[in-house]
């Protein structure tokens, strides 16, 4: 019993891994772009991200080269992201943070 249970968490795993590096390569349009930006930011960045970190995120899941920047700034002017500040122990940077 012990073992199947080992198993089946391990396949868990295994399946979760293999969504998400099929997720990584499916190119996106420009809504479904936004909703995975705010699912990622949420539950892979820990809330918060650069733009940097979701540019390297999102880098074969776009049709064209400001895919990705058009769809942080219109984030922003719907109000569904925020810029803040962040405090690194070095150089401050700018995140993106689901609003509240």
């Amino acid at each position: 019993m012990e073992i199947a249970q080992a198993v089946m968490r391990l396949s868990d795993r295994v399946l979760k891994i293999g969504i998400d590096e099929a997720e990584k390569k499916r190119v996106l349009d420009h809504t479904k772009l936004r909703l995975e930006i705010a699912r990622r930011i949420a539950v892979g960045f820990g809330g918060k991200a650069s733009a940097p970190e979701i540019k390297r995120n999102f880098r074969h899941n776009t049709k064209h080269k400001n895919a990705i920047d058009d769809a942080l700034q219109d984030m922003v002017m719907s109000e569904m992201l925020e810029k803040v500040w962040v405090g690194t122990g070095g150089r401050n940077k700018q995140v993106y943070r689901l609003k509240e």
